[in-house]
């Protein structure tokens, strides 16, 4: 760091005698009496250097990084907390309470519960009835019960196959 001083004559003529006689340059010899006058150390002078140039990074850092967030905040759309929480309240209860059930396309599959009278067929191909029509005359948990030629048969339901529901066709 360089700092320029206008001194009065008498003043550099006493600097440089005393630089010739030391042997050094007339600015170590300004230096040695500024840390002469101020008591400083080689180790305190280091540590304000080190004191003022941290201060100046992080003044330069926090300018950046300022600068940084205020082109994010500009792109940031900012709403009231009241407005995005109704937003927010609408969405979920949309989703859990559509508006209308017609807007689904009726070739969508949905998932129900086996019911009595509803057609499904046997998709054990080890089964006597491999892709039969029948209908259900019982429901449990696990197994339903279908009307087979021979009587009623129980199989697990994840071997029936749903086909039609005779109480669904008669709705439409």
């Amino acid at each position: 760091m360089n700092i320029n001083i206008e001194l009065e004559d008498w003043m550099y003529a006493a600097i440089a005698s005393e630089a010739q006689n030391l042997g050094c340059s007339e600015t170590e010899v300004i230096q040695n009496a500024i840390k002469l006058m101020f008591g400083i150390d080689e180790s305190s002078l280091s540590k304000i250097i080190d004191k003022y140039l941290g201060e100046k990074l992080e003044q330069k850092l926090e300018e950046k990084l300022a600068a940084k967030f205020k082109n994010i905040d500009k792109k940031i759309d900012h709403k009231p907390t009241e407005q995005l929480d109704k937003e927010f309240t609408q969405k979920l209860q949309e989703s859990d309470h559509p508006r209308s059930v017609s807007n689904l396309s009726p070739s969508v599959p949905t998932v129900r519960a086996l019911q009595i009278g509803d057609l499904v067929q046997i998709r054990d191909q080890g089964s006597p009835h491999f892709l039969e029509k029948l209908s259900i005359v019982k429901v449990g948990m696990l197994m339903a019960t279908v009307q087979t030629s021979k009587g009623e048969q129980s199989f697990l339901k994840r071997d029936l196959r749903f086909i039609e529901s005779p109480i669904l066709n008669s709705e439409t």
